[in-house]
């Protein structure tokens, strides 16, 4: 049953981002973008998967790279191109939008991962019981830092360069350095929480990242700290956004992005009818409530510039 699930989400995936090239073929400026995203999104999970080893993919997906799915760099795509599209009404600055497209994308990770998880499309170390229903705080983290660090390389290069040759270059290194630059990031919050944990000290932490051993990120006391620290960062971001947007009420743009809309249906309602198959609804109740949360979230993402600049009115 569960080859199923991976051969409906590799045709999804692929008949959603060719869908999405038909409707943008007008747009070589976007197109080339998304071919960006895909290389990106292979290229980051080939080092992950192959450095950290804190995770791996199922071996069902028909079209894989370096054990890594194509299906899974092109999903990468799709996720920055949905949340690119549900932040464009709202006008805000190059540097601003990225990080209110990270937090559409953490919020589909939160209703699709700890599904995923349990129909083997991949796997995470720890046990289904531990941090966020089996899904490590780190990469709840990385969907947000893999979002802002690809999306500001891409909205700096469009920054009206008078040297052409610059935003050029800007924009192809995004799919080459993005990738180091999470890393760096992940890196960071794990050591970080660890050594706020107080279980670590920075010496010990840093001697076992240099072994290549990650056990430090999963102790008890870290997985607490790295928590709070994540929450507190989404928490910082909701805020400083809202405060953001109400400022900027006067240059949104009402318009509602029917095809982005259906895109976040569809993704959502796959998931959400494997919590019904699969019966995980019994032992997790909770995750009815996420994916229908996530879903309304991203409706009011997108329905919202249309309300505020009527209501403006």
């Amino acid at each position: 049953m569960e080859n199923v699930f991976f051969y409906l989400f590799e045709i999804g995936i692929i008949f959603t981002v060719v869908a999405i090239f038909l409707k943008e073929r007008k747009n070589k400026e976007l197109c080339e973008t998304l071919v960006l995203a895909i290389i990106y999104g292979l290229i980051l999970e080939i080092l992950n998967v192959h450095n950290s080893e804190t995770y791996s993919y199922g071996r069902e997906f028909l079209l894989q790279i370096y054990d890594i799915p194509l299906t899974i760099g092109i999903g990468w795509a799709i996720i920055y191109y949905v949340s690119e599209k549900s932040v464009e009404s709202y006008n805000l600055k190059w540097w601003q939008a990225p990080f209110f497209m990270a937090l559409i994308a953490l919020s589909i990770d939160l209703a699709i991962d700890t599904i995923a998880i349990r129909i083997d499309l991949w796997k995470w170390l720890i046990p289904f019981d531990q941090e966020f229903f089996g899904v490590p705080y780190d990469n709840l983290f990385g969907w947000l830092a893999v979002v802002w660090t690809f999306a500001l390389f891409i909205n700096l290069s469009k920054q009206g360069f008078q040297n052409k040759k610059i935003s050029k270059i800007i924009k192809y290194s995004a799919a080459i350095i993005s990738p180091y630059i999470l890393a760096f990031q992940i890196i960071s919050f794990s050591i970080i929480t660890a050594v706020l944990s107080g279980r670590f000290s920075l010496s010990e932490v840093m001697d076992l990242f240099n072994k290549h051993d990650f056990s430090y990120a999963y102790y008890p006391e870290v997985q607490v700290i790295k928590a709070y620290f994540l929450w507190m960062i989404v928490f910082l971001l909701v805020l400083y956004l809202v405060k953001e947007i109400y400022k900027n009420c006067d240059k949104i743009v009402a318009k509602v992005r029917i095809f982005s809309l259906v895109i976040i249906f569809f993704l959502h309602s796959f998931f959400l009818m494997i919590i019904f198959v699969k019966e995980f609804y019994i032992q997790y109740p909770i995750f009815i409530f996420i994916s229908i949360l996530s879903l309304a979230f991203h409706i009011f993402v997108l329905l919202a510039p249309f309300y505020i600049k009527r209501h403006k009115r």
